[in-house]
C-alpha cells in the first residue's frame, strides 16, 4: 500500500468515499468543523453502515451542532436514504464489499494523511471548539 501515489490512492478510494469526501469539503467550506479536546479537527467522523453485502461509509458528524452522532442516530439518518436509493443516485453505488472494507479504509486513511485538504483544515473553518481551556488560577 505504501507505494501508491496520492493520485492512485484517490482513484482507489473515491468510488467508495465520494460522499464522505464531499461532506468534508462542504463542512470546511461552510466553516462548521469541530476542534476536539486533543486539538484534532473533525469534519466528517465517518462510520460504516452495513447494508446488504456491502458497508456504506457515511458521516457520523452533525455540522449543525458540532456533535458526533451515535450509531443509532447514524442508522436513523442514513439507512432510509440507502434503502430508498437516494444516496446511491447522487453518489453512485459507494458500498464497499465487506471482504474489501478493511483494505479500502486503510487506503483512504493513507490518502487522508497525504491530502492537504484533510490534514490542513484551517482554524477559520472551526465553529465548534471543544478544546479544553486552561483553568485560571485564583492567585
Amino acid at each position: 500500500m505504501g507505494n501508491l501515489s496520492s493520485r492512485q490512492l484517490k482513484e482507489a478510494t473515491m468510488p467508495y468515499m465520494g460522499f464522505v469526501d464531499a461532506f468534508h469539503d462542504d463542512v470546511v467550506r461552510s466553516g462548521l468543523a469541530r476542534r476536539n479536546e486533543d486539538r484534532s479537527i473533525t469534519t466528517v467522523y465517518s462510520t460504516g453502515i452495513p447494508f446488504g453485502d456491502k458497508i456504506y461509509e457515511v458521516p457520523g458528524y452533525d455540522p449543525s451542532t458540532g456533535n458526533r452522532l451515535t450509531e443509532q442516530e447514524v442508522m436513523k439518518k442514513y439507512l432510509p436514504l440507502l434503502e430508498s436509493g437516494v444516496l446511491q443516485e447522487q453518489y453512485g453505488d459507494f458500498g464497499i464489499p465487506k471482504s474489501n472494507y478493511g483494505t479500502i479504509m486503510s487506503l483512504f486513511e493513507e490518502f487522508k494523511r497525504g491530502s492537504s485538504s484533510y490534514k490542513d483544515v484551517p482554524l477559520s473553518a472551526v465553529k465548534f471548539d471543544f478544546l479544553k481551556k486552561p483553568k485560571k488560577s485564583r492567585n
